[in-house]
């Protein structure tokens, strides 16, 4: 392995302006080489533009982008075809290949992703942590009623290992090891993967999939690398002493934010009840500042859309 992490995106037009924010968040925290590759589906007009500002910025960054061609896939809410890409990213870079969504914020150096130990298995990512919240209520029988998205990962277990399941909008792949080549084979089946999702009806558009097909060949990794809106609530029972001390640990330091859901923190959207969250918008915004003087007005006027 070098000491060069590669990281890739993958994005459409309508999210390439939050992606460049993460990934000047990402060139800020390196402090060394790093190789990024944006992936776009589609034409996005001007790319290039706010890529050469952040070349001339971060020399140590040799930054990438490219068309991925993918068969055209009908908008479904919020995922278009683009969320599919990350499918192909091991047989496209053919080495280790660090994985980021576009909604993510990264606050320390990429390199700990780069040189995590994935114990042989091909690849690594952070538990969903609604869905660890989730089973610690379940196991110690605290649910009253179930939410339809936790009803859906009882009933897909046996396919999913719901104890297991991780959110995967940052993934470390193994890629360019012949002994997980047949797994990403199976991993890039696109047309295999919308079958899965029309026969079972899954939350998402490809999380269920990548869960499905890496079952028991994920390696864990520290919840601090995939904080989704800080993991509200992660300072309290049910979670297990253990947990609790894996999530404050992370909160103390951590590696990456990750925005899901529909309420993004460059929208207008008002401050969250809870303080982790509250938190990790005020990250976001404060972030947003010296992102958006490097990047131009190009993207700060895309971002306020």
């Amino acid at each position: 392995m070098t000491d060069t992490p590669t990281v890739a995106y993958v994005c459409d037009a309508g999210f390439l302006a939050p992606t460049l924010v993460s990934l000047h968040s990402l060139l800020s925290h390196r402090k060394g080489p790093v190789e990024v590759h944006v992936f776009h589906l589609g034409e996005v007009p001007g790319i290039e533009r706010p890529l050469d500002r952040l070349r001339a910025e971060f020399p140590q960054a040799r930054l990438h982008s490219a068309r991925l061609e993918l068969p055209t896939i009908e908008a479904e809410q919020h995922w278009t075809a683009a969320t599919y890409g990350r499918l192909f990213l091991p047989g496209l870079l053919g080495r280790r290949v660090i994985y980021l969504d576009g909604d993510t914020l990264i606050c320390d150096d990429i390199i700990a992703l780069h040189q995590a130990d994935l114990g042989g298995r091909p690849m690594g990512a952070v538990r969903d942590y609604p869905v660890e919240r989730w089973h610690a209520h379940r196991s110690r029988g605290l649910f009253r009623r179930t939410l339809p998205w936790f009803a859906h990962i009882a009933r897909m277990e046996p396919l999913l290992d719901g104890a297991s399941y991780v959110n995967t909008g940052v993934l470390v792949l193994e890629g360019g090891d012949p002994a997980h080549e047949a797994i990403f084979t199976e991993l890039a089946d696109l047309a295999a993967a919308l079958r899965f999702r029309a026969e079972h009806q899954t939350h998402f558009a490809d999380q269920d999939w990548i869960n499905h097909v890496m079952k028991g060949r994920i390696t864990h990794l520290a919840p601090a690398w995939n904080l989704l809106w800080g993991n509200a609530k992660s300072d309290k029972r049910p979670l297990s002493r253990a947990q609790r001390k894996a999530h404050a640990a992370a909160r103390a330091a951590p590696g990456l934010f990750h925005y899901v859901g529909s309420a993004k923190p460059w929208r207008d959207i008002p401050a969250p009840q809870d303080w982790m969250k509250r938190d990790a918008l005020e990250r976001y915004r404060k972030a947003m500042v010296p992102a958006l003087r490097s990047l131009g007005p190009d993207i700060a006027g895309m971002l306020s859309r």
